[in-house]
């Protein structure tokens, strides 16, 4: 139900229609978070039995040795999100990201995934608001090409989304120890990140929020070190 309400279009508003007359039918529900289950069971009306299994990952994902704290000339922040607007937020980041970049000039964004390329939605945004500055609009690439990047160049990871059932871009930047910025109240992002324990929460509606956050990784490497 909050992605119907974050994007409330005719597809959103079909696959919660299926979702209601799944659940009605379903003996045993498992869920990738406590949030889902807990989601499910107050709007969703499912009263039967419920597991949590998170999402996975291979071992190959995880990275053994701490990287440096910072991996090029230049410090790097991502975004990886699956298409621009809505409730993946991405203009909170890049309004983040420029005010990071008045007192931090080197610094700079990749943005990855599909909406986020070259010309596409997430860069047309930017230019038209004069935000594009120190941004690289990536876009959607395969996914080891992915993985090979964020590991060789990204030094902090941020995920605007107003809501996260459990984030993968959020663990496999974790799995390959970036440290990480999330949602304070962004569906299960805050148990993804073990309340604040395992990265860094932000007011995600606020660039202000999300820039402090950001500043802090960026002004400190050894807490870059530490998550």
């Amino acid at each position: 139900l909050r992605y119907l309400w974050h994007n409330f279009i005719p597809y959103r508003m079909a696959r919660t229609l299926m979702a209601y007359r799944v659940i009605a039918r379903a003996r045993h529900i498992v869920s990738v978070s406590p949030y889902v289950t807990r989601h499910l069971r107050r709007y969703m009306l499912y009263r039967g039995p419920g597991t949590v299994i998170p999402n996975g990952l291979p071992e190959s994902a995880f990275v053994t040795s701490p990287p440096p704290a910072q991996k090029t000339d230049h410090l790097t922040l991502a975004t990886i999100l699956v298409g621009w607007g809505n409730y993946k937020n991405g203009a909170v980041a890049i309004r983040a990201f420029a005010r990071l970049r008045e007192r931090r000039p080197d610094l700079r964004l990749l943005m990855f995934g599909g909406g986020h390329g070259p010309g596409e939605a997430a860069e047309a945004w930017a230019r038209s608001n004069g935000l594009a500055e120190g941004i690289e609009f990536v876009g959607q690439m395969p996914y080891a090409d992915l993985m090979r990047r964020i590991e060789s160049e990204v030094d902090v990871v941020v995920n605007p989304a107003l809501v996260e059932t459990h984030s993968m871009a959020l663990i496999e930047a974790m799995a390959r120890r970036i440290p990480v910025v999330g949602g304070a109240h962004s569906g299960a992002v805050p148990w993804t990140l073990a309340f604040g324990e395992a990265g860094l929460l932000a007011d995600i509606r606020s660039p202000a929020s999300v820039a402090e956050a950001l500043g802090r990784y960026i002004e400190s490497p050894a807490l870059r070190q530490e998550f």
